[in-house]
């Protein structure tokens, strides 16, 4: 009995070390192929980061029409991304955006909107949708002090 033991014994020792190599290069491999993952998920390019430009019509009389720069920075869900400026005969309003929404195909982005400077809505959303060719559809939501709903829409163009 105490020989079949020790051979037992023996084996185990002897195939341990080789199934704690077998695991272990396992779990190596799956780390590798989890962060080799995660990085070419965050090393893809955000498509929306850069100036943009155009110009926006209002939805609502006056319909007043307002040249737009939009500048945006790569972040994450609740930080402030970039800039805004609008530019019409009557008006030059400028602002903060942050990011609050991008789907997964990063084909979509919703950006909250604040206005710091000038006589604009104060707060609103803006969608921007990619177009081929470097080229967004902007569509901005908000409403006015008197509670009336304003909407404005647009193409912008990447500039930088």
């Amino acid at each position: 009995m105490i020989t079949g033991a020790a051979v037992i014994i023996a084996a185990l020792i002897a195939v341990i070390p080789a199934l704690v190599d077998l695991f272990a290069n396992d779990s190596d491999a799956d780390t590798k192929k989890d962060q080799d993952n995660k990085g070419s998920a965050s090393a893809k390019k955000n498509p929306f980061v850069g100036e943009w430009q155009g110009t926006v019509r209002e939805n609502q009389p006056p319909n007043s029409t307002h040249q737009i720069t939009l500048r945006i920075d790569d972040g994450r869900i609740d930080e402030e991304v970039g800039h805004v400026e609008y530019h019409s005969a009557k008006v030059t309003c400028k602002g903060v955006v942050t990011l609050e929404e991008m789907n997964k195909k990063r084909e979509v982005i919703e950006l909250g909107e604040y206005i710091e400077d000038g006589n604009c809505v104060k707060r609103g959303r803006i969608t921007l949708t990619i177009q081929p060719a470097d080229d967004a559809k902007f569509f901005y939501a908000g409403t006015k002090l008197d509670g009336t709903p304003q909407s404005a829409e647009g193409s912008l163009r990447k500039i930088g």
